[in-house]
């Protein structure tokens, strides 16, 4: 009986963990349109918060990485925050709307002579998972095809790969200060009084100088 008793709760405990992962899903929402918009979907059981959006770009003079988060144009008109700023929380089943992959990809340029200049994009999404206390992330990579005077988008694999185990953290964390560019980095969290303390000197040390 108590081998019996063991197996279960053991299944039980399994299945809480499966049930508890978070499960994100970047998707390009009308075939290979690169106007069709791109959609960033929690489908974890607990809301999740949206701390940035990287894309890392490869074109003809390289890789680079750019930041959509775009603080510049947000307004006090009554528009959502989260579809100017691409950040924000996101209930169980619920969705972002990151933009379209033209927007993304050139931002206030529409030539499509420069989106055939690009050859492929990684969509890189941070977030803060409810019930953890490090940030997770979600990546799909995405090739540029040109067939003529038209540009299309192809996904490399149907799947959007999950970084959500303890090696990959840390590439989530490189996105996010990328952007934050914080004073401490690394994969140690400060208490509160510790970013109290060093705040204080700091603040010390400007006085003084």
């Amino acid at each position: 009986m108590a081998l019996i008793w063991i197996v279960y709760l053991q299944l039980a405990l399994s299945q809480h963990r499966r049930s508890s992962r978070p499960f994100l899903v970047i998707h390009h929402a009308r075939d290979n349109d690169p106007d069709a918009p791109c959609l960033f979907v929690n489908m974890s059981r607990e809301p999740v918060h949206v701390q940035c959006v990287l894309l890392r770009i490869q074109d003809k003079e390289g890789l680079h990485d750019k930041l959509i988060s775009d603080y510049d144009q947000v307004k006090s008109d009554g528009t959502d925050l989260r579809f100017r700023l691409r950040q924000g929380p996101i209930e169980p089943g619920g969705y972002l709307i990151l933009g379209s992959f033209r927007e993304l990809l050139l931002g206030n340029e529409n030539a499509d002579n420069t989106l055939a200049n690009i050859q492929h994009v990684e969509i890189c999404v941070a977030v803060v998972h409810g019930p953890s206390s490090h940030p997770i992330g979600a990546r799909r990579f995405f090739e540029v095809k040109r067939e003529g005077n038209e540009s299309s988008l192809h996904a490399f694999s149907i799947h959007t790969e999950q970084l959500v185990s303890r090696r990959k953290r840390a590439t989530v964390r490189r996105w996010i200060e990328s952007g934050l560019q914080p004073r401490h980095r690394g994969s140690d969290q400060k208490r509160n009084d510790e970013q109290t303390v060093d705040r204080n000197k700091t603040m010390q040390e400007k006085k003084g100088a």
